[in-house]
């Protein structure tokens, strides 16, 4: 509630494509604007190579690989959200790949 904008990652591929997963995204990110009260602004994110990004942190850290399945998660979408914020303060946006526009 009173979120200014929901940052989202889009599988993306190597090759700038939409990644598989990218149609159930898209649709999560409407199921959750239909159960909002509030109109959202909503940001698809590239999220390519931040799981190896996250893998990597994790391992320069000592992690056991079978103990770190969630924690990848959860650092790929710390990476996620701060490379929208690294945009938005050097006054750049990038735009949603091959999608709706942030609204």
């Amino acid at each position: 509630q009173g979120a200014g904008v929901v940052v989202i990652g889009l599988p993306v591929g190597l090759s700038g494509r939409e990644g598989p997963q990218a149609a159930t995204v898209r649709a999560f990110a409407e199921t959750l604007e239909n159960a909002s009260e509030e109109p959202l602004d909503i940001v698809f994110w590239d999220e390519r190579l931040t799981s190896a990004v996250a893998e990597r942190a994790l391992e320069a850290q000592g992690r056991k690989k079978h103990r770190r399945s969630g924690e990848i998660d959860a650092i790929a979408a710390a990476v996620i959200l701060q490379g929208y914020l690294d945009a938005e303060r050097n006054s750049f946006r990038q735009q949603p790949p091959r999608g709706r526009e942030a609204r």
